[in-house]
């Protein structure tokens, strides 16, 4: 590396300035092909839902073991598939947030992640946990919890 005194201190050349400045494009290069390419699979998901095999979905209300308590359960799967392997069932379960069919099943630019999966062969589910989503809320999710 070039470096020469300036005040009595060392300065970068202008081949050290010339290669911060190729960094920086490259950086602005690669976010500029990042976008380009999401734009392009978002452009790209409308085509794969419009031309994907047609998807049964089920809705089910699962009572639990405690009393009046019950869980809400969702299935896509491709409608030629009756069956599927085990390997290509998939079970998604939300955090403490948000309820299942809003991190999973929301659909962007008319898609999902559930749609595409189950699109790409797999038997995909969703559960709301107890106090979540369309599952019964249990009544001490009703209680305001002591403050410490």
């Amino acid at each position: 590396m070039n470096k020469r005194r300036v005040n009595g201190k060392e300065r970068a050349t202008t081949m050290n300035t010339i290669s911060l400045a190729r960094r920086k494009f490259s950086g602005i290069h690669t976010a500029i092909r990042t976008i380009f390419a999401l734009l392009l699979f978002l452009g790209g998901v409308d085509a794969i839902a419009a031309n994907g095999p047609p998807l049964v979905i089920e809705e089910f209300i699962v009572p639990s073991v405690d009393p009046g308590i019950s869980l809400y359960v969702r299935n896509k799967h491709p409608q030629q598939e009756s069956r599927l392997p085990a390997e290509k069932i998939l079970l998604y379960v939300h955090g403490a947030t948000y309820p299942a069919e809003t991190t999973f099943d929301l659909k962007l630019n008319g898609f999902s992640w559930m749609d595409y999966l189950a699109q790409h062969g797999y038997d995909v589910y969703l559960v709301d946990l107890r106090g979540y989503g369309r599952s019964t809320r249990p009544p001490e999710m009703d209680h305001e919890s002591p403050r410490v």
